[in-house]
């Protein structure tokens, strides 16, 4: 694609994610297949529990636990939760090619999904490589707001992925480091 179709190809999936978004909940928690939220509390708590349901070795799961223990604070003014799909990377997003224009045709994949708070699927689309190019921002911002809080909240759901997903693949284990890194902790010696 030329630089002009890939930013173009940003900007849909910027504004698709951002609608995503705007999809609210009364309430945190996982959504059961018939569409009701199984409340869980708080966004903290909702967030505790799913960490304990999604990472699957539990040294792993204290580990994440004490860094967002450590940084309480950083997640008190979150209150509406709202669709995360959780899972939002190149092989999720279906084109199609109409008139010379690659379009978004659908986003598949909602397995994951849960009501939580859409920093988590923008810190994951940030961590994936290709997915948040030219385009993608100002198509997100033109639908929904980023939080001034984020850029300090994200290496924390940055970590999350990375111990949900461990993996001892190279690349993995370098996006690891660098999380690790960003938050100011030891990695994990072992996933």
């Amino acid at each position: 694609m030329s630089q002009q179709e890939l930013s173009q190809v940003y900007w849909q999936i910027g504004q698709a994610v951002a609608q995503l978004h705007t999809i609210r909940f009364p309430h945190f928690g996982e959504v059961a297949a018939n569409g009701v939220v199984l409340e869980q509390g708080d966004y903290l708590n909702a967030l505790t529990r799913r960490a304990e349901q999604r990472i699957a070795r539990p040294h792993l799961v204290t580990l994440f636990l004490d860094v967002l223990n450590a940084h309480l604070d950083l997640f008190s003014d979150i209150q509406q939760a709202t669709l995360c799909h959780e899972d939002l990377h190149k092989y999720n997003l279906l084109f199609y090619q109409e008139q010379g224009q690659w379009q978004l045709s659908t986003i598949l994949d909602f397995d994951k999904a849960w009501a939580g708070h859409q920093e988590s699927d923008l810190a994951r689309l940030e961590l994936w490589t290709g997915m948040t190019g030219e385009g993608f921002w100002p198509a997100y911002r033109a639908v929904s707001p980023v939080a001034a809080g984020y850029s300090q909240r994200r290496p924390i759901y940055q970590l999350f992925w990375c111990l949900e997903y461990a993996q001892s693949s190279p690349e993995h284990i370098a996006d690891t480091q660098r999380v690790c890194q960003q938050l100011g902790i030891q990695p994990p010696e072992h996933f």
